[in-house]
């Protein structure tokens, strides 16, 4: 089978667990001496006019549009000041810190004020430690000034705001910062300055205190503030937490992490809002790790990883924008991810991917890692239990040998939003089903199956577009029944799964011949109303195309015609709705007497 890839793009996507089916594997594979016209025998103009392009439509090129860091401004809405004190996200501005202390750093040595009872501070060259007694609290430390020699190390037990007002501090042996506290730190940006941290590549540790990274504290780290900070950590990670990490609006936080993660903490991270910058070059290394959740509610995040894999613990550990042992979110913002090494993963978590809003694009550009007996495959979206799409945009780019879009263990749920994938491998891989209900899907494999379910395939409402550019794939693979109660949907491919007849509501039509890059397919009832009109991409010797519409009824008789005049509608990235085709040479009629009917 011989088919030219062509791709323009967009896609809105839900994907839902669905859990009780039976087991049904019948197939449906292209037959070469189909004696049905084809498009090749088509006659008519072939135009489309007076087509609006769907609002589910994301603008990106599949093929070639690109992730890059930005450093540019971004203009957020103002984030509302929660009241409650106990709070973790909490603002500064909620808290009252009457106290400071400066330390302005001069090459190799630091000019300390101190006027507050109970804190002490001591130096050694530019080396500046903090002691504060433990009833001291409302202390603010405000940091200036630059050494290239040099850190900033506090003991407190009391929560306490560090302001970072254009400092830069390079420690070759350490932590540039260390927080050995134990209670939150309100780390400020002050408005219109730059601070630059950075570390060398061996550190001197202390017994029985951890400092894994540039920027490290032993609890919670909140940035906030309208300035910029530069992080890049040369030993391990850029910036660490033993606890969890805030981002609020109007942060600026650029991270080159060359020794390992970009941000590792214990109990989650938050973005907020804000510009978040994250280079990863280190072997098996993450943008931000988490040994519980990761949390999108913001703010443009953009991570580049550029690691390949690395053989670890009798298996092979590779490079992820995301990793998170617990649940992934997105409700707001935008979060863009890269993957450029062997085996990379854009986003890779324990438990549930959940995307409820904002926008999502990622990019995996590296090929399959394999050493001794492991293996990695690069992943756009994994998590070991379900992913879940409610609402925003995804859009998704994978390249490289067994390059998957969305995989999951427990299913995929499609309930809202748009999806946009293009993927050497399957566009959706799971062990268990897939389910839409919603949104606005585009699946197109180029060697792999659109979807490929170890359990069930069900659709009920939402438009899908499912295409696979590959010989003996099929644009829906299931082991389970494959149903269908709603929705608009047109699937490509050398073959697919046959549809549960006594399981569906909804009539399903498939006709098998051959078809050219360009033509337009128009279905239409037996009185001349159009159901829909697909644009087809790419060209097929024999293929079997699947089409079904809440418009299509049984015991009626149902036309597909090539070519022809199509006139107004609503174009999502191919399939037509809401217009009129006309002139179009006939290629098959059909008559539901059953629910599913094949020419």
């Amino acid at each position: 089978m011989e088919k030219t890839k062509y791709l323009s793009i967009i896609v809105a996507f839900v994907l839902v667990f669905f859990t009780s089916c039976s087991s049904s594997d019948d197939d449906i594979v292209s037959d070469s001496t189909d004696s049905g016209a084809t498009t090749e025998d088509a006659t008519g103009s072939n135009t489309a006019t007076n087509v609006e392009t769907s609002e589910y439509v994301s603008g990106l090129d599949l093929e070639s549009f690109d992730i890059a860091l930005d450093y540019s401004e971004l203009t957020e809405d103002a984030e509302t000041v929660p009241t409650d004190e106990d709070d973790y996200d909490n603002f500064i501005e909620n808290e009252e810190f009457s106290k400071q202390v400066t330390i302005v750093y001069s090459d190799n040595d630091a000019t300390i004020t101190n006027d507050v009872e109970g804190v002490a501070v001591t130096k050694d060259g530019a080396d500046v430690t903090v002691t504060t007694e433990e009833d001291i609290k409302e202390v603010e430390y405000i940091l200036s000034g630059s050494t290239s020699d040099g850190c900033f190390k506090i003991y407190s037990d009391k929560k306490f705001k560090l302001t970072l007002n254009g400092v830069t501090i390079n420690n070759p042996t350490g932590a540039a910062i260390n927080i050995q506290s134990g209670k939150r730190v309100f780390v400020e940006l002050a408005d219109g300055t730059t601070s630059t941290l950075s570390d060398g590549t061996e550190y001197t540790y202390v017994e029985d205190e951890n400092m894994k990274a540039c920027f490290f504290s032993e609890e919670q780290l909140i940035f906030s503030g309208d300035g910029t900070l530069n992080v890049t950590g040369n030993y391990k990670d850029a910036i660490s937490s033993e606890d969890y990490v805030f981002f609020h609006a109007g942060t600026k936080v650029n991270i080159t992490a060359n020794g390992d993660d970009g941000i590792s903490t214990n109990d989650g991270i938050t973005v907020n809002g804000g510009v978040l910058n994250i280079l990863v070059a280190a072997p098996a290394a993450n943008g931000m790790t988490s040994d519980d959740f990761v949390t999108i509610n913001g703010g443009r995040t953009t991570i580049l990883t550029t690691g390949d894999g690395e053989y670890d613990d009798d298996d092979v550990s590779a490079s992820a924008g995301i990793k998170a042992d617990k649940d992934f979110t997105i409700n707001g913002g935008s979060l863009l991810v890269k993957s450029t090494g062997d085996g990379g993963k854009g986003i890779s978590v324990d438990q549930i991917i959940e995307i409820n809003g904002g926008t999502t694009e990622v990019i995996t550009e590296g090929s399959k890692c394999e050493i001794n007996d492991g293996s990695s495959s690069p992943t756009a979206l994994k998590g070991d239990s379900c992913i879940n799409i409610n609402d925003g945009i995804l859009v998704i780019r994978t390249t490289g040998d067994d390059a998957n879009g969305l995989k999951s263990d427990y299913g995929v749920t499609i309930k809202g939003g748009t999806v946009e994938t293009l993927t050497t491998d399957d566009c959706i891989n799971t062990d268990s089903d897939v389910s839409f209900t919603g949104g606005y899907s585009y699946l197109f494999a180029t060697d792999g199956d659109a979807m490929d379910a170890d359990g069930c395939i069900s659709i009920e409402d939402g438009i899908v577009v499912a295409l696979t550019d590959a010989s003996e794939k099929k644009s829906f693979k299931s082991k389970g029944d494959f149903t269908f109660f709603g929705g608009t949907v047109v699937g490509v491919g050398d073959e697919l799964t046959s549809p549960a007849t006594d399981l569906c509501s909804q009539p399903v039509l498939i006709y098998t011949g051959s078809f050219t890059d360009g033509t337009y397919l128009s279905l239409d009832d037996a009185s001349g109303n159009n159901i829909f009109v697909y644009k087809m991409i790419g060209d097929y010797d024999s293929a079997s195309m699947l089409m079904s519409s809440g418009l299509l009824e049984l015991d009626n008789t149902y036309t597909l015609s090539s070519g022809g005049d199509t006139d107004g509608g609503t174009d999502f990235h191919g399939l037509i709705t809401g217009g009129n085709n006309t002139g179009g040479a006939e290629l098959e009629s059909f008559t539901t007497s059953s629910m599913v009917t094949s020419e």
